[in-house]
């Protein structure tokens, strides 16, 4: 999508979901990391990773809300490493938030699993040693395939 039409739905949506579910808040954490906006995605993120520790929304008496725990993984992931995954390849598109140091996490595509850490500097993707399979990979649209125990490396400008 244009990145004015995207802003533009951002500015139409945000005033009329914010807050009315609790799985608003996630959405927006990952539409703010692609309009590279970190205060706005790191808000978001805080108040999606909070709900239950705030009770914001009531009912934490009764249980965790899993969605907002899932929901907090994926502004992480989807937002803020900017990392999807297709049938082909999984592809990274980082929106680092700058005060953080490092954020790392390990994921599994079609059987092969692999290690992500993203830092200011740069974005590490790390296939699993025990993988069967190559992981192909593209960071900032350079395709890179990793054999099993193989590290791309994308530097951060």
């Amino acid at each position: 999508m244009p990145v004015k039409a995207y802003s533009r739905n951002l500015d139409y949506y945000q005033g009329r979901c914010e807050a009315a579910s609790s799985l608003s808040y996630c959405v927006h954490s990952i539409c703010f990391a692609d309009m590279d906006m970190p205060e706005s995605t790191y808000g978001y993120l805080m108040e999606t990773a909070e709900m239950d520790l705030k009770n914001m929304h009531g009912g934490t008496e009764n249980g965790v809300h899993s969605g907002c725990a899932t929901g907090a993984w994926m502004a992480v992931v989807r937002g803020v490493a900017g990392m999807r995954m297709t049938e082909t390849h999984v592809e990274f598109d980082p929106h680092f938030i700058p005060w953080w140091e490092e954020v790392s996490f390990h994921c599994v595509w079609h059987g092969q699993g692999y290690q992500v850490t993203l830092s200011n500097e740069e974005l590490l993707v790390s296939a699993d040693v025990k993988n069967s399979e190559v992981l192909p990979v593209v960071i900032h649209h350079v395709w890179q395939i990793l054999k099993p125990g193989e590290t791309g490396r994308s530097v951060i400008s």
